[in-house]
């Protein structure tokens, strides 16, 4: 290629949108590129506006930090206050913005890419259960759960405490520590350990029933289908039949 071409195409990348965009996508990365404020905006997305509901939905974050995020979304436009009539113990909700709701195909199309692509990355190392529940949450397929919502609760240890929740429904999904607020449709029982091996398909569930490793309460349906909810997880090269 000559030096003519060369200083062509260079000038031709410095004009294409990406190079052009590289700034606003500084400005945003800026703004958004925390751990918390997608995560944030997410739930305000799927209705949950209340701060005890926000604080239930996201494991792992602080008040502190969470009071702190909300009040930077707010100053960037992405977020405001709206008062709730008759309620003194939570006197407001929190709502996305016209700017706020602009992200929610940005947001689902990020949760799409990261299914698909990075969910292998740490596949041969233990989730954490919070992150396992969250992996869990995003990944669950709606139409494939019995009229489109369901909600299940996770156990995990000899104590048979109740480690987590994911709940599907019209307002898509979500996840949560702790023991869920209404009865769950189907209670998983496993060990941490169990639970990672399923989701990355280092087992499959058939096998881990025969070994007495998992046990599920609830329908028989909706344990024999439990698996099939997931069709994208860690270990496929793409999204296959679950196993």
């Amino acid at each position: 290629m000559s030096v003519h071409n060369l200083v062509s195409a260079s000038a031709r990348a410095d004009r294409s949108p990406l190079h052009a965009d590289r700034d606003a996508m500084s400005t945003a990365l800026h703004l958004l590129g925390d751990r918390w404020s997608l995560l944030l905006l997410r739930e305000l997305a799927v209705g949950n506006g209340r701060y005890g509901e926000i604080l239930t939905a996201l494991p792992g974050i602080s008040r502190s930090l969470l009071s702190s995020r909300l009040r930077h979304l707010e100053r960037a436009g992405l977020c405001a206050r709206s008062a709730i009539a008759g309620d003194k113990r939570s006197p407001h909700r929190y709502v996305l913005t016209e700017a706020g709701a602009e992200l929610s195909p940005v947001m689902d199309s990020l949760a799409r890419w990261s299914t698909q692509w990075m969910t292998h990355v740490d596949a041969s190392e233990q989730l954490s259960v919070s992150d396992l529940i969250e992996q869990v949450s995003t990944a669950v397929d709606r139409t494939l759960v019995p009229d489109g919502r369901v909600r299940i609760a996770f156990v995990s240890g000899n104590a048979g405490r109740e480690e987590g929740w994911v709940d599907v429904g019209d307002f898509g999904s979500h996840a949560g520590l702790g023991s869920t607020a209404a009865e769950a449709d189907l209670t998983v029982k496993a060990s941490l350990r169990v639970l990672n091996d399923l989701w990355s398909r280092r087992r499959s569930c058939d096998d881990t029933v025969l070994r007495r490793d998992i046990a599920f309460d609830g329908p028989i349906s909706y344990a024999r289908a439990f698996t099939t909810w997931f069709p994208r997880r860690p270990g496929d090269a793409s999204s296959s039949t679950p196993s």
